[in-house]
Order: structure tokens, then C-alpha cells, then sequence
């Protein structure tokens, strides 16, 4: 990913929040079964991704964590996480079957 003049980029990190207590047992089990399940290096923090930003380059225009965004599903939108449970939807076609149909 490089920086380009007069361009604007929109790119999600999967982080752990600050909330994350690299001394909890359990906090430790939950990261690495996403960095495994999902094939990631070492998650790091927010501030270490903005900060490396940052120095690449890329002028950060804003940064948050989607999960503390708890008024998003009272609003009629769907929590960061329903995204990455498995399922089955014609429009977006995520964990489908490509299908060719041919029309005569």
C-alpha cells in the first residue's frame, strides 16, 4: 500500500482495542485464536498502526475502534463483528458456491 498525492484511502486493521491486557490469560487465548484462525501475524495495538501509517506516509484523517461503537445497531446497522460470522447471503456472496448459469 503507498500513499498517493491528492487521494484518499479507506483500509480496516484488525487490532486489538485498548481495552486488551496483554497480562490477561484469557484476553491472550482470544488474540491468538484470531491470529491463527484468521492467518495474522502478531496483532498490535491501534496506536502502533496509526503510528506506522503515519511514518509510510498517509495523512490519518480519522481512526476508531468500530467496537466501541455501540449505537450503531440501535440505528439500524449491524456490530463490526456480524461481518465475520460465517454465513450465507446471495448479495455479497461471502462463503458461497460460485454458481455459472448460461442463458441461451
Amino acid at each position: 500500500m503507498f500513499p498517493f498525492p491528492h487521494s484518499t484511502t479507506i483500509t480496516v486493521f484488525l487490532t486489538v482495542t485498548l481495552r486488551y491486557d496483554p497480562e490477561n490469560e484469557y484476553h491472550r487465548a482470544i488474540k491468538k485464536n484470531i491470529e491463527e484462525g484468521d492467518g495474522l501475524p502478531d496483532m498490535c495495538g491501534p496506536n502502533e498502526v496509526v503510528n506506522a501509517l503515519d511514518e509510510a506516509g498517509f495523512e490519518i484523517l480519522e481512526h476508531r475502534d468500530v467496537a466501541l461503537d455501540e449505537d450503531v445497531a440501535s440505528k439500524g446497522g449491524s456490530r463490526w463483528y456480524e461481518y465475520l460470522r460465517p454465513s450465507w447471503n446471495i448479495f455479497s456472496q461471502r462463503f458461497q458456491v460460485r454458481i455459472d448459469l448460461c442463458i441461451d
